[in-house]
């Protein structure tokens, strides 16, 4: 089973963070300690966990300073993750989704694939940010 976070809007426009290997992944700053890291200054070394289990997807708030949200409402306990979620972590938003097919074509033009690795998580999140930063966007 797949589960995929996509960011529609923002300077992350098209991102898309796949939950496809492993069962844990952590959300997070800090490239030590989390397995999707998200520049931002808003979110912590370690912001939020999702877990695969046989109900589903289930996304943990790790923060108490600035808490994860789940359409619009602050996740206090584990929530299972449903088709078409609105989550943020930090200042960024996204949309969960268990099937790619379901994004909207004009979304899928500008879709950018992000494996979750450590290493390719920052090399790509970094990679993203340089176009807007020669634009002076």
């Amino acid at each position: 089973m797949a589960g995929y976070l996509i960011a529609e809007e923002g300077p992350l426009s098209g991102l898309i963070v796949r939950f496809e290997e492993g069962n844990e992944w952590i959300l997070g700053r800090d490239p030590d300690e989390s397995s999707v890291v998200l520049e931002d200054s808003m979110v912590s070394r370690k912001h939020a966990i999702c877990r695969l289990t046989p109900e589903g997807f289930l996304l943990e708030n790790l923060s108490s300073v600035n808490p994860a949200t789940q359409n619009g409402k602050i996740i206090t306990e584990a929530v299972l993750l449903r088709e078409g979620d609105i989550i943020q972590i930090g200042a960024r938003f996204f949309v969960f989704r268990k099937n790619l097919r379901k994004v909207k074509k004009r979304t899928k033009l500008k879709m950018r694939l992000l494996k979750v690795s450590k290493m390719t998580t920052r090399f790509l999140l970094l990679a993203l940010s340089v176009p807007q930063i020669l634009d002076g966007s």
